[in-house]
């Protein structure tokens, strides 16, 4: 909902009305329409780590390209999702900028780990790595504002 909707315009009645509780529940577990919207950018980051991520037994190049594939099809396919993760979701929103941080430090570490053999690099090896992994996003940004108008989803690193 929070991909169709703005945060100031979004009410925790609507998003009860909307998953077919009651309100009282959202503040359960949640306590607040914050908590809930940070449960589900931590959420939505669990599941960009673990695609990106997975498949560590694999050789470091095969590794590499696996890692940056689960990350393309994880923004074509939560293009919203991906979006507030990369930019920091509401406005300039700390807790979401740090939970994003957390995200670019472990696709750094997982990317260094299958091209270098170790999660650690040298400064200046990991100032390239972090680089390049700024102009991903910022590509995959436009690639994936670019999906909506056009029809039927393709991928930059060709048919899947």
């Amino acid at each position: 909902m929070f991909a169709d909707t703005s945060y100031d315009a979004l009410s925790v009645d609507d998003v009860a009305q909307h998953a077919g509780v009651a309100k009282g529940l959202i503040y359960y577990y949640f306590k607040s329409k914050r908590g809930y919207y940070l449960a589900i950018v931590e959420d939505s980051v669990a599941e960009l780590v673990a695609r990106a991520g997975g498949e560590s037994h694999l050789p470091g190049a095969e590794r590499v390209r696996r890692t940056v594939d689960g990350y393309l099809h994880y923004a074509e396919h939560h293009h919203a999702a991906y979006r507030t993760i990369v930019t920091g979701g509401v406005g300039s929103d700390a807790e979401v900028l740090a939970i994003r941080d957390a995200v670019r430090e472990e696709l750094v570490a997982t990317i260094a780990e299958g091209a270098y053999g170790r999660r650690t690099l040298p400064p200046i090896a990991r100032l390239a790595l972090v680089g390049w992994l700024s102009a991903v996003e910022g590509i995959t940004l436009e690639w994936v504002g670019g999906q909506r108008a056009r029809t039927g989803p393709t991928s930059p690193t060709g048919p899947r």
